[in-house]
């Protein structure tokens, strides 16, 4: 189950074919944009899960990005990037829902990834 406890330091990615594809969690970054590329925010402390093609995050209503989902004004074009190491992963929102966990109201929100990861560093 995630730890919906608040915002922490490190994002755990975890899932098979992409990011964290072997069996132990380990540390990636994790960026928010909006669709021009602005950057929105870096996810902390959430996990996140993949399995190659599906990105999805579990936050609590009360984290930034569930708030931003929820508002009508602003834009529903939200990516996501994960870096990991010289790879990179990109995904489009593909969609986002309320649900409940034990007895907080959470979101679940999903990323679907085009295409495979894209090299944007020099591996020495």
């Amino acid at each position: 189950m995630a730890d919906l406890s608040g915002i922490g330091a490190t994002v755990i990615v975890v899932g098979g074919g992409g990011p964290g594809a072997d069996a132990e969690p380990s540390v990636r970054l994790v960026r928010v944009w909006e669709g021009d590329w602005t950057f929105v925010l870096q996810l902390l402390g959430s996990s996140v899960e993949t399995n190659g093609e599906v990105f999805t995050a579990t936050l609590p209503l009360e984290h930034e990005l569930p708030t931003r989902l929820l508002d009508d004004t602003r834009p529903k074009d939200i990516r996501l990037t994960v870096d990991d190491g010289a790879l990179r992963w990109a995904g489009i929102l593909q969609e986002y829902q309320v649900i409940k966990v034990d007895d907080a109201r959470v979101m679940k929100i999903h990323w679907i990834t085009p295409q495979p990861p894209q090299l944007v560093g020099t591996v020495l």
